[in-house]
Parts: structure tokens; C-alpha cells; sequence
């Protein structure tokens, strides 16, 4: 695989080398069924991706776990959908899970119109999925294609600027009723072990690969200077073998069908390395501030992404 440098913040989205490179190993396919070109990874096998691509680049590595996350969607459409939507060797899905939209069903489809934000991934994506409430009140998940959204580039946060994260508009859309699916139901005859899996606890294991990922790619860059780097990165590897031996057992309870009770004490744990690791960052830009505040170096750009990747919800 190729190296990978520190994106320059152009707000426009991914380099096409980050993207040839997705492309390339099919990172946003790592859940996605082999029916489709995917890879139909393990849970260890996909978070050993993720966590690799934050490695490589902090921007990257946030695609990759939002693109390939949503991948996990495969299994809850039908064999027709799931092929039109994950197929196509650039198919990826971008979207977001707040209910801020609206739909109504007629004659077998949905039309659709409302906005979201915080899209990862709006300048690459094929397909948006966005939640919209009914006349009943009830929400529905949809997956829309590119064509049928407008995307605003809106990104305002300090970092993780090119991941395209953007706000989305819909305008009375109207799509095949193929279209709109349900979290957690299965009904792709090519889905796999992955799709059994709680949803919000898939979220938290591919954000802490990327968030982990992330902090290692900021201590890559300080290395030549600064020897506290070698101590963040025996944090980092300490966080991520945590976590990989709580993946591998999870992943064997859900083949041998076990149910899962321990998602609240991971969420702790995920959430208490999340604050270590976010500490000792914080704490080496307070020793060596002057060298890490230029913001023309890939130092600080890496600093400023392990920053705004604490702010996510599943890592807390």
C-alpha cells in the first residue's frame, strides 16, 4: 500500500489519491457482502482497516470509518436495492441519523424532502441515507441517490476539513419504496454475521479504530522531534488492543449467536481511552505548543483532527 501524507485543507473533499486508493482496496466495501465486491469482512478484520487509514491521514481515516460503516446498511435491503446501491466500485453511502425530514407513501413510494447535516463523505457518496417522519409520526430510514439531493457546503468546524462532511437538502424526492429500510431488520439474502450486530455498538467499535488511528497519525508527525511521541504511541497501542480483544470475543459470540450484554461497559471504556489519549495530546501541545501551533505543518493539522474527533458522541 502507499504512503499517505497529511491532506492539505483545500474543503473540497478527498485528494484523488486518497480516493484511487479507497477504490484501490475497497475500503469503503469492508462490510459490504462479497455479492456486491465487497469485502464482507470480520468485525477485528474491517476495524483493522479503519484504524490503519486514520494512521495514514486523519481525513482518510474519518471516510473510511463513516463510508465503510455505513456499508453495515447492506443487509436491510432487498438483493435489487442492495446491488444498485453497493455494487458499483465507487458506491458509497454518506448521510446522517438526526430526524429532520419529512416523508409521505403513495402508490408504492416515498417522496421525501427536509435537511441534514454533517454528511462525511457528501463530495464522494452515491447514496444518502436520512431518517424522516411520517404524518404518524413514526421515522423511516431512506437511502436517496446523489442525483436527487443538493449538497451545501457548510463545513464550518476547525478540522477534518476535507472530509466533505456537508449539509444535504431534499426537495419532494420521490424514490421506490426498495428504498427505505429498518436498522437491525435483515432482509438481504447476502447479508452475514456483521448484520447481526447491534447497530450503535458497530458505531462505537469503527469510530474508536478511526479515533485511535487518528492519535497515532498525530504522533507519526511528531516523532522526529519531540521523543514523548514513542509514549503516546504505547497509549495508542494499549487503547487498540483493548479494544481488538473485546472485538475478536464479540465477534465470536455473534457467530456462535451468544447475545451480547457488555456494551455499556465497552462504551465506558471506549469513552475513558478516548480521554486518555485526548490528555496526553493535550498535554504535549501545552509542553511544545510554539512547534505544533504553525499552521502550515502537518503536525498541527493532525493535532487539530485528534481534537475535533473526541466531539463525536459514540466516543464519549
Amino acid at each position: 500500500m502507499m504512503n499517505m501524507t497529511t491532506a492539505l485543507e483545500t474543503h473540497d473533499g478527498l485528494s484523488s489519491e486518497m480516493l484511487q486508493y479507497i477504490y484501490k482496496y475497497r475500503l469503503f466495501k469492508l462490510f459490504v457482502p462479497k455479492a456486491y465486491e465487497g469485502l464482507a469482512c470480520t468485525l477485528p478484520d474491517g476495524l483493522e482497516y479503519i484504524f490503519e487509514a486514520g494512521q495514514r491521514e486523519g481525513n482518510l481515516g474519518w471516510c473510511v470509518n463513516l463510508g465503510a460503516g455505513a456499508g453495515y446498511f447492506s443487509g436491510f435491503f432487498n438483493d435489487d436495492a442492495a446491488r444498485e446501491i453497493f455494487a458499483d466500485e465507487k458506491g458509497v453511502v454518506a448521510g446522517s441519523g438526526m430526524d429532520s425530514g419529512t416523508y409521505t407513501f403513495e402508490n408504492g413510494k416515498y417522496t421525501i424532502r427536509g435537511k441534514w447535516g454533517k454528511c462525511t463523505g457528501a463530495a464522494h457518496a452515491t447514496y444518502f441515507t436520512v431518517n424522516a417522519v411520517g404524518k404518524d409520526g413514526k421515522p423511516k430510514s431512506f437511502a436517496i441517490p446523489r442525483h436527487l439531493v443538493t449538497i451545501k457546503p457548510t463545513w464550518g468546524l476547525f478540522a477534518l476539513k476535507n472530509t466533505s462532511s456537508f449539509s444535504i437538502e431534499v426537495n419532494d424526492a420521490t424514490i421506490d419504496a426498495s428504498l427505505a429500510f429498518e436498522i437491525g431488520v435483515i432482509v438481504n439474502p447476502h447479508a452475514y454475521v456483521i448484520h447481526r450486530m447491534d447497530f450503535m455498538l458497530f458505531a462505537r467499535y469503527c469510530m474508536a479504530a478511526a479515533y485511535y488511528g487518528l492519535v497515532d497519525c498525530f504522533a507519526d508527525k511528531i516523532a522526529e522531534k519531540f521523543a514523548v511521541a514513542a509514549e503516546l504511541k504505547e497509549n495508542v497501542a494499549g487503547s487498540w488492543h483493548q479494544l481488538m480483544v473485546s472485538a475478536v470475543r464479540h465477534w465470536q459470540q455473534l457467530e456462535a449467536n451468544e447475545p451480547i450484554h457488555d456494551q455499556d461497559e465497552l462504551q465506558q471504556k471506549i469513552a475513558n481511552s478516548t480521554k486518555k489519549l485526548f490528555d496526553h495530546c493535550m498535554d504535549i501541545f501545552y509542553k511544545h505548543g510554539i512547534h505544533l501551533a504553525d499552521e502550515r505543518s502537518e503536525a498541527h493539522l493532525a493535532l487539530k483532527n485528534v481534537m475535533l474527533a473526541s466531539q463525536h458522541g459514540l466516543l464519549k
